[in-house]
């Protein structure tokens, strides 16, 4: 696991490092293939993901066109948006080649966030 990788993430970057390392616990390493979708458009996430390697795009439909409104690369978060307010996701995520993953489920954050955020 890359601490680096971690505490460039914005989540993760006010946290001191023991922190971290009671996420670290939680995340699971996820692989998805090319064209792979990992977040559908209007639905809830049920995690959030940070990219270790490979490409994800962000996608909408106009006009019944697929328009990539962003590239994420090594250490952006996606998903989480979603996964921390409870709300559906706008855009879609499609994996543009082999990407390597951290997952964090939701409840785990939530469950972990209450313990970090105790006195």
């Amino acid at each position: 696991l890359n601490r680096n990788l971690l505490g460039a993430a914005w989540i993760f970057d006010r946290m001191a490092d023991d922190e971290i390392e009671r996420f670290v616990e939680a995340l699971k390493l996820q692989l998805a293939t090319p064209g792979e979708v990992v977040i559908f458009d209007d639905e809830e996430p049920h995690s959030l993901f940070i990219i270790v390697s490979g490409v994800v795009n962000l996608t909408i439909e106009i006009n019944g066109r697929t328009t990539i409104i962003e590239k994420l690369t090594k250490g952006d978060v996606f998903g989480d948006v979603g996964v921390i307010l409870g709300t559906n996701c706008p855009y879609r995520a499609v994996a543009r080649d082999y990407a390597e993953l951290y997952k964090l489920e939701k409840e785990d954050l939530h469950r972990l966030s209450h313990v970090t955020s105790q006195p």
